[in-house]
């Protein structure tokens, strides 16, 4: 994507998105991309003052001085600006503050997160391909048990940079829909009018989607065992074994796994699911799928009202489920740990989403940082 006119540092404002181009030297930067079909894989948020920004990093939400920072200059730099009525963003900026100020954990790696987008993105892969995928999973269900097994009090759901973005926006739409009602309610307003004083004021600051329902690796598990339940079942109901240690040197073992994945990728050209619907899957991918949601649900189901108010609704929300727990079969569970992951597929955004599959951001430019 060539980047039509300079940015500069003046001209930001505050809570515009910036993408950070793929870092070629990082074969997980460059794995993201990759994958995500995208120039970026990084992802932060314009700070109050001009060339500040706000970011979810290792080992906290942090804000970062750009302006003279080499290892930001050599990347291409898109600004993203939200089409808004809304006179200012400021209040998205004020709820990555909130997170900075307090040095909120963030004691997750990104492997979780490459292990997501390999799953859920619209690429049919190798075997060779699914052999690697297998593999990094089995280390991201290692990092996201030792993320349970660490987990603070102060600790929030784990986010990483996109996420984040995608989050300080969707909270701002929160905030904004109910200050809008306490006035619309103030006011001696209707309740219709209530109502839509709060949607309208909401519709400033959150991020749209574009709704593509394309097919996915993920999907592709949920039919599998919807079809072969039967022979699997002794190993899904088994559960995970939380007492899984990943050894540092294992962690390491990424970087090779990530190297040889974007070489098979790029040398096997991935094709869309959706233009393959007869998608070969192994037992063990299946099964380590599958365990991963699990884990996932673990993570993020306490939060998952939290995180996706107004997303996650209808057959399958937590409500509509309640009153089936008793009467569940052990399959229907087994595809519902699946399905919840899938329903989650819009807060799993990845910076590369950001760039090119949203209705209202829209890129303004290239950052100069010379200027």
């Amino acid at each position: 994507m060539q980047v039509e006119q300079s940015v500069k540092m003046e001209q930001l404002r505050p809570g515009d998105i910036l993408l950070f181009s793929a870092i070629e030297t990082d074969w997980e930067s460059s794995l993201i991309a990759l994958i995500t079909n995208s120039p970026v894989s990084h992802t932060s948020i314009s700070y109050y003052t001009n060339g500040y920004i706000v970011e979810e990093n290792m080992p906290h939400t942090q804000v970062v001085d750009i302006r003279n920072s080499e290892s930001r200059k050599v990347r291409t730099t898109y600004i993203m600006r939200m089409d808004t009525t809304a006179k200012s963003l400021v209040k998205v900026v004020d709820i990555a503050d909130r997170y900075a100020q307090v040095e909120l954990a963030y004691p997750m790696s990104a492997l979780p997160c490459v292990a997501i987008y390999l799953v859920i993105k619209d690429l049919t892969y190798s075997l060779k391909a699914k052999g690697i995928i297998t593999k990094i999973v089995k280390l991201a269900m290692g990092a996201l048990i030792a993320f349970l097994n660490q987990k603070s009090g102060k600790a929030n759901f784990p986010m990483h940079c996109s996420q984040f973005a995608y989050h300080c926006y969707l909270q701002a739409s929160k905030e904004a829909a109910l200050e809008a009602t306490i006035a619309a309610e103030a006011a001696g307003k209707s309740k219709e009018e209530i109502i839509e004083a709060g949607k309208e004021a909401a519709k400033e600051f959150k991020i749209v989607l574009k709704d593509e329902g394309k097919e996915n690796l993920l999907k592709a598990v949920a039919t599998y065992i919807d079809n072969h339940y039967d022979q699997l079942e002794k190993q899904l109901v088994a559960g995970v074994n939380h007492t899984l240690q990943v050894e540092q040197e294992r962690i390491e073992e990424k970087e090779v796994l990530y190297e040889m994945l974007y070489h098979e990728i790029k040398e096997v050209k991935a094709v869309s699911c959706s233009s393959n619907q007869n998608v070969e899957l192994t037992e063990d991918l299946v099964i380590t799928i599958y365990q991963f949601c699990h884990l996932l649900n673990e993570v993020y189901g306490e939060r998952i009202g939290a995180i996706q108010e107004g997303i996650i609704v209808g057959e399958n929300s937590e409500e509509a489920l309640e009153n089936e727990v008793e009467i569940a079969t052990d399959k229907v569970k087994v595809l519902r740990t699946i399905n919840k992951i899938i329903e989650m597929g819009e807060y799993f955004i990845a910076p590369g989403d950001l760039l090119s599959h949203t209705e209202n951001l829209k890129c303004i430019g290239g950052l100069d940082y010379n200027s």
